[in-house]
């Protein structure tokens, strides 16, 4: 890192209750993962997550502050006996110095493996147009690691698996399994005496779920690791990297350090906060439009004080104002919604505003909000009086803070 820090926005490290919504913008995805000796990177177009191993946490900066490490060369092999191996389609290449090499084709694939590709009466497994070919590698524990991916080229099935080549014996093995049946190999890791497979699955071209399964060196046994049962938030892993026994990895909604022997800990960007204070604003978005609409300064968010965000519409943050408010509501629009506006969420799958009028410089002055608690106070001949406390920052205002996800247990 030779570049100074625009500002560092250390990371509050405290668990926060989630409520998963169905879009949640501000939620940030990091498809680069990058390490030196000191430092792990995760890393968007716009904001790198920087993760210190002696304080255990995150601090976010701008990504264009920083001379990140070089990106690692894929899919190279470790030196073997003098050897090297690198994947290369229906096999492995051994290369032996700097002109000699050996193509090592796969076998055929065993009835096993055709037995997971996913297959209906209405679409039959094709056997004469399976290609099986190798994807990421490892290298270790005296074989050669890689995922595998079996696919019928005219009905379209898919399997991924693990795969392996021993030098001493020459002789390939595949391990398949019905868990990975519709998924495509997306990276492999190998430590402790175990190698891990993280598989992905496509829909339309576009990745949609992860899955990772550990496979024993020394046995051969498979077990399947659930996102969800070790707190990791999202259902897609978009990176993934080892920096030496730690895998680092970046789900589509949050940011993963797994030490072994550990439980992974996760963070995610439910949080914002200003470098050095900014404006809240009390603003209307007519028809939805984020660019229309009137904005009102209205209250003053401290520098560095991280606040929870409810909302985000186009370059507008919805956060939690550092105090309460009272606003009016039409008793029309109240007694038709006031279930949901009673609640934190509002099951809105696409943009639900509750307009309401605040008095602000001896007027009543409109603004909209959606996915914050209104808390009924009374009525008058103003309207049904509510008690919030939200309002909205621009976008260039404020910095990520990346919180914990990983709830506290009683054994650590």
């Amino acid at each position: 890192m030779r570049k100074p820090f625009f500002r560092l926005m250390l990371a509050v490290a405290v668990w926060l209750p989630l409520a998963a919504f169905a879009d949640e913008p501000w939620l940030l995805s990091f498809p680069q993962i990058r390490h030196d000796a000191r430092l792990a990177y995760f890393s968007s177009d716009r904001w790198t997550a920087v993760y210190l191993p002696t304080v255990a946490n995150l601090t976010t900066v701008p990504t264009d502050s920083l001379d990140l490490p070089a990106e690692r060369p894929p899919a190279i092999a470790g030196e073997m006996w003098g050897l090297y191996y690198r994947i290369h389609g229906a096999g492995l290449l051994e290369i032996r110095g700097f002109s000699d090499e050996e193509f090592l084709a796969l076998p055929p694939p065993t009835p096993d493996a055709v037995d997971c590709l996913p297959r209906t009466p209405a679409r039959p497994i094709h056997e004469p147009a399976l290609l099986e070919t190798t994807g990421p590698m490892v290298a270790q524990y005296q074989k050669v690691w890689f995922g595998l991916h079996l696919r019928d080229t005219v009905g379209g099935a898919e399997a991924a698996a693990i795969g392996w080549y021993d030098p001493a014996l020459e002789r390939f093995g595949r391990l398949y399994t019905s868990s990975l049946s519709g998924y495509r190999p997306f990276w492999i890791g190998a430590r402790g005496d175990s190698i891990y497979l993280i598989a992905n699955r496509y829909e339309y071209g576009v990745a949609t779920t992860s899955r990772m399964i550990s496979v024993s060196a020394a046995n051969g046994g498979t077990s399947e690791i659930s996102l969800n049962t070790q707190d990791l938030p999202g259902t897609l892993i978009v990176a993934a990297d080892q920096w030496g026994d730690t895998l680092l990895l970046a789900t589509d909604r949050a940011a993963c350090v797994w030490k072994p022997n550990r439980r992974p800990q996760a963070w995610e960007s439910r949080a914002y906060a200003s470098p050095t204070g900014c404006w809240i604003y009390w603003k209307t978005f007519p028809g939805g439009d984020p660019d229309a609409g009137e904005a009102v300064q209205f209250q003053s968010l401290r520098g560095g004080v991280p606040s929870d965000v409810r909302a985000k519409v186009g370059r507008w943050y919805q956060v939690i104002a550092p105090a309460g408010i009272e606003g009016f509501v039409n008793p029309y629009d109240w007694a038709a919604h006031q279930g949901e506006w009673s609640d934190w969420k509002w099951n809105c799958d696409s943009p639900c505003f509750a307009r309401l009028n605040v008095p602000m410089q001896g007027r009543m002055t409109p603004g909209d909000l959606m996915n914050v608690m209104l808390t009924y106070l009374g009525e008058d001949e103003r309207g049904v009086k509510v008690g919030f406390q939200a309002g909205w920052v621009r976008e260039e205002d404020i910095a990520p803070i990346m919180m914990s996800t990983t709830p506290p247990r009683e054994s650590e």
